[in-house]
């Protein structure tokens, strides 16, 4: 299970190596906006999208100098979810799921942006 998970919790799959077309067609679906490859998953990804690849997940932790954390519908699917995803991409959850929930982050609520 690859692609991305928006910030209200709703994944959009693609297949393996699929995603900079994932992110082209949701950018111009979801934010009316024209952009391709890797211009599109990183506009994606300052949108507060969670990328799941193949052997790997990712999350932007700054935007514009805010910290900010996963939204709680991503942080949920992340753990409904986890044992559904190979061992690299479970220990990227884990460490996403680990900084979201450390206290530090926490302490920073008031420098934390919210997606």
């Amino acid at each position: 299970m690859v692609g991305y998970l928006s910030p209200t919790g709703n994944f959009f799959k693609c297949e393996p190596w699929g995603h900079t077309e994932l992110a082209s067609r949701l950018v111009f679906e979801v934010f009316g906006e024209n952009l391709l490859g890797l211009d599109a998953e990183d506009f994606l990804l300052d949108e507060g999208f969670l990328a799941i690849k193949t052997r790997d997940a990712f999350f932007r932790w700054h935007r514009g100098g805010m910290l900010r954390i996963p939204s709680e519908p991503q942080l949920r699917f992340l753990r409904q979810t986890r044992n559904s995803f190979n061992e690299s991409v479970r220990k990227e959850i884990d460490e996403i799921l680990e900084e979201a929930e450390s206290p530090l982050r926490l302490h920073l609520v008031g420098k934390v942006k919210h997606v």
